[in-house]
């Protein structure tokens, strides 16, 4: 497209990723156009970016859309076809139409608004990973409240070390889970973390077990899903906050980070669908709980019309090869898992593409921690060399990924994403790592320059333009804006 709109031809990927760098509102404008946002989205100027000093670079000013909004209406879809699937330990499936998805996310909109929730306030789950948990996002986004979570294995205090600092208006909870063979009841935990959020005005049960610790006139999922409705979506700013993760806490309180919904958008269109190739009537599961980004991430493989798999429970239960029968099952043709989880495959001598028909599956991401050599020879030879392999780091700041075509060894690490200035670099003292990159400006869209420091041996990525501030207590959602995240401070 870029070759056809804009008369630029590229002798290879390291000249389109320069391009994508150096003219960062044309590359972020072909994306817009490439796929189709404007078709649910207003953009009064084609200017892509107002103001590039940081802090405080506004990308795409004036433009108004909605995450939910893409996410939920594709023309093209048979409304009846496969949106989330939802599956857990026992073999329990559940499954969600785009019609019936649509359904549930209007209902769920149409009960926080009656409670009360409007754009901006924080909508927070306490939620393993089940289809419900998508339903509850996509209405908090469609109403353009503020969306969090945490799945059950956090306890109720580390839960409220997260939540209760967005001062949340409303507690999504299930009260229970499957893990590794045993239903685990949360019900108490629920009602231990609602006591240590002061904010709450509702808690809403999402009960496979009857919910018998919902207190009195606490509502009921099923009787709020009860009522199908269409959704509406409300539009919001390109910038207006869309959902908040947060940092592992293990150097002090958990920090927010604040992702906005242009921005998490044009993201994940590109990731997903340029980087990964996701398309509609592609099977889509990325192992992950509620509280890790790449359930995030696998939330928006509903932009691209692709079905996505939801599941409770251990990925290596009754047995290690557990995902790999999943995958086989469910016709799963992008997966994603831990890099650990590959390495404990490597290590148990399992050997997925001679057990199990995983001829659909085209692309394989993981995540979580590096991937050694030896694992990438692994996978192509246990799985199958037919598979496009991308290790990511970043996590929630920016992983590192390359587009299927382009030609690389294969346990060399993945490159830079297009429209991400980004390089590798160390840095460490006497006293611990310390993660900052040197630069001589916040806004240059060139690459960071290394640090000089050969202090540690650990790598990490830094991004030009982008930057962490430490959040504080009530500190709500503002933040340090870039071209596809908000920095929470």
């Amino acid at each position: 497209m870029v070759g056809r709109t804009r008369g630029l031809t590229f002798e290879d990927y390291s000249a389109l990723w320069n391009w994508s760098t150096e003219r960062l509102e044309d590359f972020w404008t072909s994306i817009w156009d490439f796929f189709d946002v404007g078709i649910h989205a207003t953009r009064p100027s084609r200017q892509a970016l107002e103001y590039s000093e940081m802090p405080g670079a506004q990308w795409f000013p004036g433009a108004r859309l909605n995450f939910a909004a893409h996410a939920l209406q594709h023309d093209d879809i048979d409304g009846d076809s496969a949106a989330v699937v939802g599956l857990d330990e026992s073999g329990r499936q559940t499954t969600l139409s785009w019609n019936e998805l649509r359904g549930q996310v209007g209902a769920v909109t149409d009960w926080l608004a009656a409670c009360g929730v409007t754009p901006g306030d924080r909508v927070v789950g306490y939620l393993p990973n089940i289809p419900e948990a998508v339903v509850a996002f996509l209405a908090c986004a469609s109403l353009g409240a503020v969306w969090c979570a945490c799945g059950p294995e956090y306890s109720p205090s580390g839960a409220a070390d997260r939540l209760a600092q967005l001062d949340p208006v409303v507690l999504i909870a299930a009260d229970s889970s499957r893990y590794s063979g045993s239903i685990h009841h949360h019900g108490d935990a629920v009602n231990a973390l609602r006591d240590q959020i002061p904010s709450l005005r509702e808690v809403l049960w999402i009960s496979h077990r009857g919910a018998p610790a919902a207190r009195g006139g606490d509502p009921l999922w099923a009787e709020v899903i009860a009522h199908p409705a269409e959704p509406i979506f409300t539009p919001v700013a390109f910038d207006h906050s869309l959902w908040v993760l947060y940092s592992s806490g293990t150097t002090g309180r958990p920090k927010g980070i604040v992702h906005g919904h242009g921005g998490v958008l044009l993201e994940q269109l590109k990731y997903l669908g340029l980087h990964a190739n996701l398309r509609p009537g592609d099977r889509f599961w990325w192992y992950a709980s509620t509280s890790w980004v790449m359930w995030n991430v696998q939330v928006a493989g509903l932009l691209l019309g692709a079905t996505i798999l939801a599941y409770d429970g251990n990925p290596s239960w009754p047995a290690t090869d557990a995902s790999w029968r999943i995958a086989c099952d469910h016709h799963i043709t992008v997966m994603g898992t831990s890099a650990a989880y590959l390495l404990a495959c490597q290590r148990a001598g399992v050997r997925p593409g001679e057990q199990f028909d995983l001829s659909e599956l085209r692309y394989l991401g993981g995540t979580g921690s590096p991937l050694p050599p030896s694992a990438y020879a692994w996978v192509y030879d246990a799985i199958g060399s037919h598979l496009w392999l991308s290790s990511q780091s970043g996590g929630t700041i920016s992983p590192r990924v390359s587009p299927p075509e382009f030609p690389r060894c294969r346990c060399e690490p993945a490159k830079s994403k297009p429209g991400r200035s980004a390089s590798p670099w160390r840095c460490g003292t006497n006293t611990g790592l310390r993660w900052w990159p040197r630069r001589e400006n916040w806004s240059s869209p060139n690459r960071c320059r290394p640090c000089n420091c050969t202090s540690g041996a650990t790598a990490t990525t830094s991004v030009a333009g982008q930057r962490i501030s430490t959040p504080t207590q009530g500190s709500g959602v503002t933040g340090i804006r870039s071209p596809s995240r908000v920095w929470a401070g």
